[in-house]
Parts: C-alpha cells; structure tokens; sequence
C-alpha cells in the first residue's frame, strides 16, 4: 500500500468515527442514489431546526413538487401557528440530495429517511424526517 492511500483511508476512518453532526460523504455508490430517487415519493415527519419549527410534515410527489408543512413553536392553533408552502424540488447530480426551492431547505436522502442539511452541508442525525 503506497503512502498515499494510507493517508486517504486513515482520513476516511477518522472521518466516519464523528459525533452525531458529520458531513456528507461523497463516496455514496450510484447504485444507492437511484434507489433513493425512486422511493423516495410519500409523506415524511420530523423535527429539524429551523426557526421557531416545532414540526414539519414534507410530502415528496413524483411530479418534482412538495407540500410542506411547518408547525411553529409557542403558537396557539390557529392559522398563524402553521406554514403551508409547495413548490418544486431539485436534487443534485448524484440524486442524494434534495433541495426545496423554499426557505433553501436541502436534505440528504438514505433509506426511508431526509436527514436535514445545515449550511455547511452537514448532518445532525436528530434532525431527520422519517417516511410515514
């Protein structure tokens, strides 16, 4: 083994031993990606932080629209206490990641799962919409 992957799998092993935020991983097969792209139309749930979001309901068409709904904090029910938007969503070369084009929300698709990207394109593993 030549000293350069040496350094690249000791990267790659520090790298996966992280807390809960860590950063996408460009190594994901495209054999994954297609199948994330295919399943990935339904409703999903969660909490994610965003400001005052208590709750958001995203529901994924296979039209490349959304429906998203956001539950805020501290609201009475009315209708000041929940955000109703749709649009369109895109995803990038690698149909691993969504990107809303509302309030610039992107997530990480993996298994039934959106896992909330931040700015810096990393994940918080509390911060995940989980398919219904």
């Amino acid at each position: 083994m030549n000293k350069f992957s040496l350094v690249f799998f000791t990267l790659l092993f520090i790298s996966s031993c992280s807390d809960n935020k860590k950063t996408i991983n460009p190594l994901i097969s495209n054999q994954d990606s297609v199948t994330s792209a295919q399943s990935i139309y339904g409703t999903y749930s969660g909490e994610i932080s965003c400001d005052d979001c208590e709750s958001v309901v995203l529901t994924i068409m296979d039209n490349h629209h959304y429906s998203l709904t956001i539950h805020l904090i501290g609201e009475e029910k009315s209708s000041q206490s929940t955000i109703k938007e749709e649009g369109i969503y895109t995803w990038n070369a690698d149909k691993t990641i969504l990107s809303l084009d509302k309030f610039n929300f992107k997530f990480k698709v993996d298994h039934g799962k959106l896992y909330y990207l931040d700015h810096n394109i990393t994940i918080n593993e509390d911060e995940v919409l989980i398919k219904k």
